[in-house]
């Protein structure tokens, strides 16, 4: 894959789900052993990220995703959870927030 293809593609997950590949990566990885036992996917991640960042309705999320709204709304708020309780700390450039 050239640079330039995946710097394209690296800007598109950036401008859709607001962090890039690898701080996506991190964050599946804290949180993934819970995540699989609970029936939590990856696919759920994305789709709490997309609301964490654009803040859809429902009916906007899940016609974006070509899901049920219900089924939508049921994971963005498992995950929600998730992360909740799994990442409590923050750190921007170094500072505990």
């Amino acid at each position: 894959m050239s640079s330039t293809y995946k710097g394209h593609v690296d800007r598109t997950i950036q401008a859709h789900f607001g962090i890039c590949v690898a701080a996506m990566t991190i964050v599946w990885e804290l949180v993934a052993e819970t995540a699989i036992r609970i029936g939590i996917r990856l696919i759920h991640l994305l789709w709490t990220l997309y609301f964490l960042k654009v803040y859809p309705t429902k009916d906007i999320g899940a016609n974006f995703f070509g899901v049920a709204r219900e089924i939508y709304r049921k994971w963005v708020w498992k995950v929600i959870g998730l992360l909740y309780q799994h990442l409590d700390v923050v750190r921007i450039n170094g500072l505990l927030l």
